[in-house]
């Protein structure tokens, strides 16, 4: 059987993400074009929605709808308690409304996959949203985004319109607001056809509209960036606990009353003396280095579990003997931390850790990939099948018992 295609290979083929984040990556849009209309279709297709709508029960926002860049009421297509009514919005939609299903990577198992695996391959947080937009219409006025985005081509054809205006790599909070944006003039059109793949860098001003007589489907991947400005924060706050100086109040207005007298931070002079103490402390390589950890941890365990296939390897762990072979998966692998005496393996959802001989172990296991249970180094016969039985059970190993 053929291995299934990475996503971040798949999203950017027959690009390299070498070359990827080198020429395009916060830098400037990116079209893939491909004479393969089923190419995305193994994530989602117009069924798979159906299918959604009825096998079970949504709500808003999980499911909604838009037109030209306005919300239609929720109470045009839902009941009370806002669950979706499918024959309600497929009406709308069919007079022109562009439906959205929202983080849909958490209603479709495709799609959870591909998020899961794209997020270990970027290093930053992942979520997709469909859309499905009838022929000639537009769901949104231009706007541009506060995250990367890639969009899928799935089904039909789709014209993405960039203008001059924008922000040039906004943060995340930083949304796009129609009163403060101005839109420019018209500088690029590109129609995509399914199976094509489009990036858009955050902060680009842009629009789309569905073309043809078939109406468009297509998935949303937005990439949440990790800036040096979260890193900052994350280390700030660490300082913050560790030195006083930065926990003193500030008086911010001249007041003969209320305000404090004999503190070091009374004065600018004072303040920026107590800030240079602070931040040249708060800046070592021990303390970057803590700080991007915690950050780490934080995008690994925002991402669901993968449980795929565990059952059959939970029946399996149990005949693990000296002489199976076990293999990693690698793919399911997002880091592995080593510091002294002390190894972190992160996987979607958890951060394992493993001390001393076993630590080693982990580390010899990883860089082989597969071996013999029999010839891991420095564990007893025990804690060989121990170590292997853990990693198999959660999920991050097959095992092959040999007759």
């Amino acid at each position: 059987m053929t291995p299934p295609i990475a996503p971040v290979v798949k999203t950017l083929a027959p690009l390299s993400q070498t070359q990827f984040l080198d020429q395009y990556w916060e830098q400037q849009p990116l079209h893939i074009a491909r004479d393969d209309p089923s190419y995305f279709c193994d994530l989602v297709t117009s069924a798979s929605i159906d299918l959604l709508l009825s096998a079970q029960d949504v709500y808003f926002p999980q499911v909604q709808l838009t037109q030209s860049g306005t919300s239609i009421p929720v109470s045009d297509y839902a009941d009370t308690t806002q669950k979706i009514l499918p024959t309600r919005l497929l009406n709308l939609h069919d007079r022109g409304a562009t439906v959205i299903v929202s983080q849909a990577n958490r209603l479709l198992s495709p799609l959870n996959a591909f998020c899961r695996s794209l997020q270990a391959s970027l290093g930053n947080r992942c979520q997709a949203n469909v859309y499905l937009s009838p022929p000639g219409s537009q769901g949104f006025n231009p706007h541009y985004d506060s995250h990367d985005v890639f969009i899928l081509q799935v089904s039909g054809q789709k014209t993405f319109r960039f203008y001059a205006g924008g922000q040039v790599l906004p943060l995340n909070r930083q949304r796009f607001d129609p009163e403060l944006a101005t839109c420019g003039e018209l500088k690029r059109s590109i129609t995509l056809n399914p199976g094509d793949t489009l990036y858009i860098p955050r902060g680009m001003m842009h629009d789309a509209l569905a073309e043809g007589n078939e109406a468009s489907l297509h998935v949303t991947v937005g990439v949440f960036t990790v800036t040096l400005v979260d890193l900052l924060e994350v280390l700030l706050n660490d300082a913050a606990e560790q030195h006083q100086p930065l926990r003193e109040s500030l008086s911010l207005f001249d007041s003969d009353t209320g305000s404090k007298t004999g503190s070091v931070t009374d004065t600018p002079i004072g303040l920026m003396a107590a800030l240079n103490s602070s931040l040249s402390a708060m800046l070592t390589e021990s303390s970057v280095r803590q700080a991007l950890t915690a950050l780490q941890h934080d995008v690994a365990l925002e991402l669901s579990q993968d449980g795929h296939g565990l059952l059959g390897r939970l029946a399996l762990a149990k005949t693990i003997s000296l002489q199976t072979t076990v293999s990693i998966r690698q793919s399911k692998i997002l880091s592995l931390n080593i510091s002294e005496g002390q190894v972190e393996l992160l996987s979607a959802g958890q951060v394992l850790t493993f001390h001393g001989a076993s630590a080693t172990a982990v580390r010899w296991i990883v860089k082989r990939s597969t071996v013999v249970v029999g010839d891991i180094p420095g564990l007893t016969g025990d804690e060989q099948i121990t170590l292997a039985q853990r990693l198999v059970r959660e999920n991050l190993a097959d095992l092959h018992t040999t007759t």
